[in-house]
């Protein structure tokens, strides 16, 4: 179940791409994709216990894959506010404008 369509063609040049996504999908993987231009790959699911089992999957793979664990981000894109805006960035606490503040 690839979240791109287009992806399809990429795939076979992903070494053990199949065998990582079968193994994603034995773990409750809900989606999985190549993610961006490759050759990250992607696994989304909602199951706490998927990273260590598919990393125990993946350890059994011909190939060394790292599995990482990411959160969601649920805060979304923000501007960084200015002075004009009176605050601070919530990250570095600079008071510059922000790339997304252009035109605002």
């Amino acid at each position: 179940f690839s979240l791109m369509p287009s992806s399809i063609y990429r795939e076979k040049l992903i070494p053990e791409y199949n065998k990582v996504k079968t193994a994603a999908e034995q773990c409750g993987a809900i989606a999985f994709c190549i993610s961006g231009a490759g050759p990250t790959l992607l696994a989304l699911t909602d199951e706490a216990s998927f990273a260590a089992q598919f990393a125990e999957k993946c350890k059994r793979l011909e190939h060394r894959w790292n599995i990482m664990e990411l959160a969601v981000d649920t805060e979304g894109a923000a501007g960084l506010p200015g002075p004009s805006r009176g605050g601070q960035c919530r990250h570095c606490g600079g008071a510059g404008p922000g790339p997304l503040q252009k035109g605002l």
